[in-house]
């Protein structure tokens, strides 16, 4: 398995959006990656966001590691989507 590269939706400024790009590491020993096949705009904090009208004072999720960060632009924010889980860490399935 390799790595490769990686399409996002990037909150540029309020009402600005890109997709943009990276380079995608392979998954750790716990972790999965997963091919998104549809996805969406929430119509909650997703379009805040979008608007220029999120909470600065708050983490952008401080129940995950690399989201602990206060919201600020560019930003890489999204959670409503379905994929599939194309490869796994050694100690996912057990």
């Amino acid at each position: 398995m390799t790595s490769g590269r990686s399409r996002y939706v990037c909150f540029e400024a309020p009402g600005r959006v890109a997709v943009c790009e990276e380079e995608l590491p392979l998954p750790g020993d716990d972790q999965v990656l997963v091919r998104t096949l549809r996805s969406l705009v929430s119509a909650g904090t997703e379009m805040l966001v979008y608007r220029g009208e999120f909470p600065e004072d708050l983490p952008v999720d401080s129940t995950l590691p690399g989201m602990k960060h206060r919201f600020s632009y560019p930003l890489k924010y999204g959670y409503s989507a379905v994929g599939e889980v194309v490869a796994a860490g050694k100690s996912v399935w057990g």
